[in-house]
């Protein structure tokens, strides 16, 4: 092809190329391919220094996405598993507060002094001392003595110690025992005994809760346990003879001082100093009448003892989201460890 110019000069000749149909195309470049690492071969890769991304974490994870599945649905079955074999149990609950101070007026807990329940005007502490001494011995050893006394309630309680067919108390068998027998043997520990109330009073310290109920003078008490029948009756047989005792005692001491006073009248000739006694002795046999009614004397059962049917422990739905989640978790760590392992070994090549 020749271009003539405008100037009359000679014409100048105008290289063109055209593609020969017979020859072949130039390759196209290969698609990266990602490495171990979580970038395409090529490109620099990261330092030992260097931590991870987040999206070479979300990589590593989708690359391992069968062992992450796997330890999921393993977690999931262990806990279906620990579901099918765990031995439910069930919660005995009640709900108690201080006694009236003027005295027993009602079984009904809708005529109990609503300042004394709740507290008004207390800063906070209990009204009626002799509630607080109710929770202070409700896990004594003299509670666990009367405690005791109640139809197999050791027997149930220590039922791994106990031979039905012996109907008597044996000693812990098998390894564990014998290698805790010998070390207490070594330290001069005492022979192994059958339970006694100290160990009930220990065991009601360590199972029976006592709660605040929403910042009153109320408690919740609350024991659990696999049989449900012998949970509500546990409790309600601590509530009482815990109640019991402080109303013995109290008997006891109202007795005595009854039993001075009159001694006291009979040598007594001034008349305002009988007079005084008199009154005194007409305070204590008031209160020997309130004390034998047989109604609780410290602690009133605001809510009787009551188990819901079903079992309290376990929770299967929480089991379950909670055995899930943690075998996701654990899948994931394990394929970021394999990551970065991986990373290591690639960089040390």
């Amino acid at each position: 092809m020749r271009q003539e110019s405008g100037s009359g000069s000679e014409p100048t000749a105008v290289k063109t190329t055209s593609q020969d149909p017979t020859r072949p195309h130039a390759p196209l470049p290969p698609a990266p391919e990602w490495d171990a690492w979580g970038g395409p071969f090529g490109t620099p890769r990261p330092n030992k220094k260097d931590g991870m991304t987040l999206a070479e974490g979300f990589q590593a994870i989708w690359h391992h996405k069968i062992l992450v599945a796997a330890t999921t649905l393993s977690s999931l079955v262990l806990s279906i598993l620990w579901l099918a074999l765990v031995t439910p149990e069930y919660t005995a609950s009640m709900v108690i507060g201080p006694v009236p101070k003027d005295g027993i007026k009602s079984n009904s807990s809708s005529l109990m002094d609503m300042n004394t329940l709740f507290g008004v005007g207390l800063n906070g502490g209990l009204r009626d001392k002799d509630f607080s001494k109710f929770l202070a011995v409700l896990d004594s050893v003299a509670v666990a003595e009367k405690v005791e006394e109640h139809d197999k309630v050791m027997r149930v309680i220590y039922e791994d110690l106990w031979d039905e067919e012996a109907q008597s108390w044996t000693q812990p068998q098998g390894i564990v025992s014998t290698i805790a027998n010998g070390l207490k043997d070594l330290v001069g520990f005492p022979e192994w005994t059958p339970p006694t109330p100290i160990d009930l009073a220990r065991y009601i310290r360590e199972h029976v809760k006592v709660e605040e109920k929403e910042e009153s003078a109320l408690r919740i008490l609350s024991f659990s346990h696999k049989d449900r029948d012998f949970a509500i009756r546990f409790l309600t047989a601590l509530h009482r003879e815990t109640d019991d005792l402080l109303r013995t005692e109290a008997i006891r001491r109202s007795s005595a001082q009854i039993a001075y006073l009159k001694e006291k009248l009979r040598t007594l000739t001034v008349q305002e100093q009988r007079q005084t006694f008199i009154d005194l002795l007409s305070e204590q046999e008031k209160t020997m009448v309130l004390l034998q009614v047989g109604l609780p004397f410290t602690a009133a059962e605001i809510d009787p003892t009551s188990a819901p049917i079903r079992p309290t422990f376990p929770k299967p739905k929480l089991a379950l989201v909670l055995g899930t989640i943690a075998g996701f978790i654990l899948g994931c760590i394990i394929a970021l460890v394999l990551f970065l392992r991986r990373r290591e070994e690639d960089l040390e090549a």
